[in-house]
């Protein structure tokens, strides 16, 4: 969670539930003006935040926060809260249960076993 201090006619603080580092996915089409879309971020596309910033600190309290995003593609773009969720990724490495853990299961399924066997 990050909190920005109110600067230049902002009056109060803007806080959001993402953080510097997170990693995050595209959930709504975002192109901008000068923006080629096939060049910018698709939806579903995942990326991690590098920076946290006010929009227009001159806004006042009408301001917003963008997030400058370091897309999986290698680019970095700007994009707004409400087009951001977390991503989830898979583990890096599957999951094995301790060997104590295995050698329990099988003598207990040995155990099963042996016990239809009879």
């Amino acid at each position: 969670m990050a909190t920005l201090k109110p600067r230049g006619k902002m009056t109060r603080p803007l806080m959001t539930m993402y953080s510097v580092g997170d990693h995050i996915m595209l959930t709504r089409d975002v192109t901008w003006a000068d923006m080629e879309p096939e060049r910018g971020p698709q939806v579903g596309d995942t990326g991690t935040i590098k920076q946290v910033l006010v929009a227009d600190p001159n806004d006042g309290d009408d301001t917003f926060l963008l997030f400058r995003v370091r897309w999986a593609s290698g680019r970095t773009w700007s994009v707004g809260e409400g087009d951001l969720t977390r991503a989830y990724h898979k583990p890096s490495r599957a999951w094995r249960p301790s060997r104590q853990a295995r050698q329990e299961a099988e003598a207990w399924l040995r155990r099963q076993l042996d016990s239809l066997s009879q």
